[in-house]
């Protein structure tokens, strides 16, 4: 039973965590059998939104030991291993109708999203905001939602409506912040459209709502970085360095880990490496030391130094089964490291060791599904990866005919999904088949407007080409300029970056 005693303490607690003193928001209502099970759950879910993932593992877990069936509880927390993982999302699935309306939207949109249905994620956010209009954070859900579908005008629309209810609405600001700069797995606005000014606007929204939050600074920072102002990035990075430290927030780490991608890209690699290499010291948890190292050997790619990545995957080799993860999990994350062996491997044009790292990756990642209880989805989205992997690899080595068998595959199950994304990477590797076949004009087909630079550094260095090719010069200098000055550390930006470099001076 959900008491109006426990609303109004809600509504209380939401207040104090977001520093309002006036504010015209109304909180959405959050069902519990327990009033400390509320508390703890909102603490949670305040240090959720700020990255700050063990903290809040810690305090859902504690929220969920009051109230096991806590739906958003299970819905929320971060948990990394796959099976405890889809045992919380089972759960809040299984009890999606026994708390509020929001409470089923929320969980109907996970699904939805989960399922890559991105127009039905609009449609019940949509009703999220009709049964909910004078809360925030339901029009922050329908801003993502918009997002997912690249559809900004209104993403922004819902995100300042959410601000006119409540100015320190977090999310809101992150919303708009992650259009304007890169942080990692954010869709951004098309360039023409990202302004630095728009950038520290929403960025400094953010530190003025939560400056104890380090993830204020580290988006701050990313700002002054996207722009290649790597001293005034310096600063903030350092802010948020203090701030974590003095906040004993387990995102220390991962303040030295931004730290090291701003050395990185302004020239200092023996820097970068020490601040990679004290993040790893910090991490908190597993999968943050696999994170951590990732970049740490996508940083020797950004230097043409395979050998020097391949030593770092070797590392990370060694020691990764004394890490503490699970089976499953474990089986994940050597899938990652083999994967970013096996783009080592293509770029120094080592066929075979590619080949056997993709074998490997293709194990490994079998290996961790045995032991899942996998649905539909799952499968799918298992089967899409293996089927884009290799096809990748012949076309790596220029066997552009064998890539036609894995694209058919691929196609036949992305085609399926209803997602205006789904198609890229089968368009995007179409594309390469194309223009190596000698068809830059047939190519471009393929590269259409959703493979762009701000969200596909790799594939549009392909277009890019194509687009030369096709005497559309002009086109092509915009993106090479762009993955040239590309100041974020990515797989896709590693493998192109110094590429661009040099087309631009060809």
């Amino acid at each position: 039973m959900l008491f109006s005693t426990r609303l109004i303490k809600l509504s209380a607690i939401l207040l104090v965590f977001c520093g309002c003193s006036s504010t015209t928001d109304v909180p959405l209502p959050l069902t519990s059998t327990s009033t400390e099970a509320v508390e703890l759950y909102n603490e949670a879910y305040y240090h959720y939104q700020q990255s700050e993932a063990v903290e809040a593992i810690g305090l859902f877990e504690k929220a969920l030991a009051l109230d096991p069936a806590m739906i958003l509880a299970n819905l929320y927390i971060p948990e990394t291993d796959p099976n405890k993982r889809k045992m919380y999302r089972d759960r809040a699935i299984a009890n999606k109708n026994k708390g509020s309306e929001a409470e089923k939207i929320l969980v109907e949109i996970y699904v939805a999203n989960r399922d890559s249905r991105t127009m039905d994620r609009i449609s019940l956010a949509k009703n999220l905001v009709n049964a909910y209009p004078s809360s925030s954070q339901a029009h922050v859900h329908l801003g993502f939602a918009y997002t997912s579908v690249q559809d900004f005008d209104n993403a922004i629309k819902e995100y300042n409506k959410a601000l006119s209810l409540d100015p320190k609405q977090y999310r809101a600001w992150v919303g708009l912040a992650f259009h304007q700069v890169n942080v990692g797995n954010n869709i951004l606005l098309p360039k023409k459209q990202q302004t630095k000014k728009l950038g520290v606007k929403y960025t400094d929204g953010m530190v003025k709502t939560r400056p104890n939050s380090p993830f204020s600074y580290q988006l701050r920072a990313n700002v002054e970085r996207q722009y290649s102002d790597f001293d005034k990035g310096k600063s903030y990075y350092q802010k948020m360095v203090d701030v974590a430290t003095e906040q004993g927030s387990s995102i220390r780490g991962s303040a030295h880990n931004v730290f090291a991608h701003n050395y990185l890209f302004s020239g200092d690699g023996q820097s970068a490496r020490e601040n990679y290499d004290m993040a790893i010291s910090l991490a908190k948890r597993p999968i943050a030391v696999v994170n951590i190292s990732i970049y740490k050997l996508g940083s020797y790619l950004f230097q043409n130094d395979y050998e020097g990545a391949l030593r770092v995957a070797q590392e990370l080799d060694d020691t990764i089964d004394a890490l503490g993860f699970t089976e499953a999990s474990l089986n994940q994350q050597r899938a990652r490291l083999e994967f970013m062996r096996f783009i080592s491997f293509s770029l120094n044009q080592e066929k075979e060791n590619a080949y056997d790292a993709l074998m490997r990756r293709q194990n490994y990642a079998a290996q961790g599904m045995e032991l899942m209880d996998v649905d539909e989805i799952r499968q799918r989205d298992f089967d899409s990866f293996n089927h884009q992997m290799q096809a990748w690899y012949y076309i790596l080595f220029g066997e552009y005919d064998r890539a036609k068998e894995p694209l058919d595959k691929l196609y036949q199950i992305v085609s399926k999904i209803d997602n205006p994304n789904a198609l890229n990477n089968y368009n995007g590797l179409s594309g390469m088949v194309q223009l190596f076949s000698g068809n830059a004009s047939g190519s471009l087909s393929f590269f259409t407007e959703n493979i762009n630079p701000e969200n596909y550094q790799y594939y549009s260095y392909f277009k890019a080409l194509a687009l030369r090719a096709a005497g559309k010069e002009q086109e092509a200098r915009e993106i090479f300029t762009y993955l040239a000055n590309y100041n974020f550390n990515s797989w896709e930006a590693a493998m192109v970056r110094s590429l661009a470099k040099e087309r631009l001076n060809s």
